[in-house]
């Protein structure tokens, strides 16, 4: 799950704030 959070930040790091929830 690592390799997804780490994906999806870089590409929707301001569009979806989930890395901060998450």
């Amino acid at each position: 799950m690592h390799k997804q959070i780490h994906t999806a930040k870089t590409q929707k790091t301001r569009r979806t704030p989930f890395t901060k929830t998450s």
